[in-house]
């Protein structure tokens, strides 16, 4: 299953490599971002399941390199997109916000070109030789057992980060943490027993990380639309500034709480 599994998203990034040379395909971005974070828990597994004996850490470097150029230009493509489906909010009030970002992502769009130039895709064919012979004398019940020590460890790293501090942005690591959870659950087809360790279904999982992920999003684009108006403190219809931020306060607040009372009373961490 593990093998399989990555050559299905290996063959999800080479697509998704050659779609991100169109500029305007801020999806194939997105979609490569999401095969690699299956990936690093395709070798996380591999790792404890072969007991360290599978070595495919340069591999993974390369490809984590190309992941946080990636990264770095989805962030700002995610804050252009919320300026774009603000309901109710005049194009003309985040119009100079928007170019500010606009000049961000052509920064970043090209930080990021020049890391996919170099990057060879054999990368990834040298990683699935490697993994291939690590995984072919694992038995599946071994893997199986391996999967489910390492979702009791991502549960033990989600109570530590979120009882270790009262940081808003421990939630953003929590996040990550659920969302492997879910990949890793993906890997055997939804068949590990999710809820004996989270107490909900694989599908509010999935739910919750689509909530945690709206929530962040609207974190960070609170938190840069401030920096924004400290920086340019008169910009267009500044006098309604003011409410977008309440607004947007509102909204993050509500996404929180409700997003702390799924890991409190439904997850119990």
């Amino acid at each position: 299953m593990i093998l399989e599994y990555f050559q299905k998203h290996e063959a999800l990034i080479k697509e998704n490599l050659n779609l991100c040379n169109d500029p305007r395909n801020v999806d194939a971005i997105h979609n490569l971002r999401l095969s690699v974070k299956r990936l690093r828990v395709v070798h996380r597994l591999t790792m404890m399941v072969t007991g360290d004996r599978f070595d495919g850490g340069a591999e993974m470097q390369e490809i984590n390199a190309l992941f946080k150029r990636a990264g770095s230009l989805r962030d700002v493509q995610v804050l252009i997109a919320l300026c774009d489906n603000m309901p109710d909010v005049p194009e003309t009030m985040l119009s100079g916000f928007r170019d500010i970002l606009e000049r961000r992502e052509s920064k970043r769009r090209k930080k990021f070109e020049d890391r996919l130039r170099i990057f060879d895709q054999a990368v990834l064919d040298s990683y699935g030789a490697g993994l291939e012979k690590a995984l072919a004398d694992v038995a599946e019940g071994k893997a199986t057992v391996m999967a489910e020590t390492l979702i009791a460890i991502f549960l033990g790293d989600i109570r530590s980060i979120y009882h270790g501090s009262e940081d808003e942005e421990r939630l953003h690591k929590i996040r990550t943490r659920l969302k492997e959870i879910n990949y890793l659950n993906n890997i055997f087809n939804e068949s590990l027993p999710v809820e004996d360790h989270l107490h909900i279904t694989a599908d509010r999982l999935r739910e919750t990380g689509e909530l945690a992920g709206t929530w962040h999003d609207h974190l960070v684009f609170e938190q840069q639309l401030d920096k924004y108006l400290r920086d340019f403190p008169a910009p267009v219809r500044n006098d309604e500034m003011p409410e977008l931020i309440a607004r947007l306060e509102e909204k993050k607040v509500d996404l929180l709480q409700e997003y702390s009372c799924i890991l409190l009373n439904e997850i119990r961490i």
